[in-house]
Order: structure tokens, then C-alpha cells, then sequence
């Protein structure tokens, strides 16, 4: 009984799975790096969100005390805010944290603001002005962030799932990531 799988018919049938197999292992290779990459790049703008929201804190922490220090009327609510911002920790390590640390900061912006609209006088100051400035720049690089962390997030959901590695990207933890409103 001759052996079927040694004919000379087979042996480009092998030939093919072989080189079918190495593609599909070196495609494996690709989509695992891409994924990897998108991974360091998504981590890498929290840290820069981390960076942001300290630096605004901290400008929001002098305005209050550049208003504190021309005593004008603050009320409880306003202090609250600034006291929420004061032990507000701004390091962000998951994309869950970015939304409530900056509807606080936002909170206390928006009050501050309004004080600021009440009160003209005080917005003659250079300090204040200098201070708005930078803050206007802080918000327009967080808006800048954003938008470049969605659209890496939406390459990294595309990678892992990706049809043919979708079973690997699970295996390897390629969590589910979500977009930053």
C-alpha cells in the first residue's frame, strides 16, 4: 500500500501550508508590535493628561489665593471647590480617572470665572491676566491630547480586533480601551 503522504503530488500542497503558515506567523508578529505601540503611545498621553491637570491645579490654586489675597467675597461653595482641588491627586493611570479629575478642576475654573465676571476690578490685574493666559494654553493642549489619545485608541480597537489575532490580542491581555469624551 503506497504512503499518501509522501507522493510527489503532495509536495506543493506542503509547500503551501509552510509559506501560508509563515505569513500568518509573521502577520501575528506585525499585529502584536502595532498593538504594543499603541499601547506605549496611549500610556504615554495619560502621563501627559497627569502633567496637564497638575499644571492647571496648580494655576487654579493661584488664582484662588491671588482673590483671596484682594479679599474678595468668597463664599462656602467656592472654598469647597478649591478644597476638593487642594487633595485632588492628578496622576491618572486609567482613561475611567481623566473625566472626574477634570470635572473637578472644571468645577472650581468655572466658579473662579464667575467671580472674576462679578468682580471687574480684579480682572484688570496683570497677575491674573498672565495667569488666564496660561491657563487658556493648559485647556487648548488638553483638548489637543484628547483628540490624538481617541484617535490612537480607535488604531489600537482596530488592531486588536483584528479578525485572524483576535484570539491572540486576548491571550496577551490587550484589554478594551475607552475613548475620552
Amino acid at each position: 500500500m503506497p504512503n499518501l503522504l509522501s507522493t510527489p503530488q503532495l509536495v506543493p500542497l506542503y509547500i503551501a501550508l509552510v509559506v501560508i503558515g509563515l505569513l500568518y506567523l509573521l502577520g501575528a508578529i506585525y499585529v502584536i508590535g502595532v498593538l504594543f505601540y499603541f499601547r506605549g503611545r496611549l500610556q504615554k498621553k495619560l502621563v501627559a493628561l497627569s502633567v496637564l491637570f497638575s499644571e492647571k491645579k496648580e494655576i487654579l490654586l493661584s488664582i484662588f489665593q491671588l482673590y483671596d489675597a484682594a479679599r474678595l467675597p468668597l463664599e462656602e461653595t467656592e472654598r469647597k471647590s478649591c478644597s476638593r482641588v487642594r487633595w485632588l491627586k492628578t496622576d491618572v493611570v486609567k482613561e475611567k480617572d481623566v473625566i472626574p479629575t477634570h470635572a473637578i478642576l472644571i468645577d472650581l475654573e468655572k466658579r473662579l470665572s464667575f467671580i472674576a465676571e462679578r468682580e471687574t476690578y480684579i480682572k484688570k490685574s496683570a497677575e491674573l491676566q498672565a495667569l488666564l493666559l496660561t491657563l487658556k494654553d493648559v485647556d487648548a493642549s488638553y483638548r489637543r491630547i484628547v483628540n490624538v489619545y481617541n484617535a490612537d485608541v480607535s488604531g489600537y480597537m482596530y488592531w486588536r480586533k483584528f479578525f485572524l489575532y483576535r484570539w491572540l490580542s486576548f491571550l496577551l491581555g490587550f484589554k478594551k480601551r475607552e475613548r475620552i469624551a
